[in-house]
């Protein structure tokens, strides 16, 4: 039997304790690191949940605001939009006031800018009624008039991102002159 310098033995001793890079028992050293990532993958998941859920949340509360009404004037007169009255299903007509918007002839305008349509979220548009007088030759308004339209091409209101109705106001439409 040989008998190491106590030099010898410690230098063994190091070597004999001291981690292999090739050990297959890779566990002991990668827990630290695995339960970090495992703890980091987690919380990101779980933050990214919640953020999720917020959106979605925030997102449902404020549908159907800052909703657009827009009024295409397809007639060959100009029309002063004064307001709206709409109703969507299961509700009660509600009306929804704006600033008098003049609309030239064949032109499509915003009559009303970041309406609060909470009342509709969720739920089908049934129309929109937008009262207007038309211009007359002699530069006087006409009677109030209105026009009732119900062809929205996505008539619920599910989000209020660039959500805008359109009414139209057709060519051929016999209200559509000075009296």
């Amino acid at each position: 039997m040989k008998f190491f310098k106590n030099s010898e033995n410690k230098e063994l001793s190091r070597i004999k304790h001291r981690p292999s890079v090739h050990n297959t028992d890779r566990k002991a050293h990668e827990r630290p690191w695995i339960t970090h990532t495992t703890s980091g993958r987690a919380f990101a998941i779980v933050l990214a949940l919640a953020s999720a859920v917020a959106f979605v949340s925030s997102a449902k509360a404020d549908s159907c605001k800052n909703v657009d009404i827009k009024l295409d004037n397809q007639t060959s007169v100009r029309i002063k939009a004064l307001y709206a009255n709409f109703k969507c299903e299961g509700e009660t007509e509600k009306k929804e006031m704006f600033k008098n918007v003049e609309v030239p002839e064949q032109t499509k305008l915003p009559v009303a800018t970041q309406q609060n349509l909470q009342s509709c979220k969720g739920k089908k548009m049934d129309y929109i009624e937008v009262h207007y007088k038309v211009r007359c030759g002699d530069g006087s308004w006409s009677n109030e008039k209105f026009i009732k339209d119900s062809s929205f091409l996505n008539a619920y209101c599910a989000s209020d991102a660039g959500k805008e109705y359109t009414v139209v106001l057709p060519a051929d439409n016999p209200q559509a002159t000075c009296n």
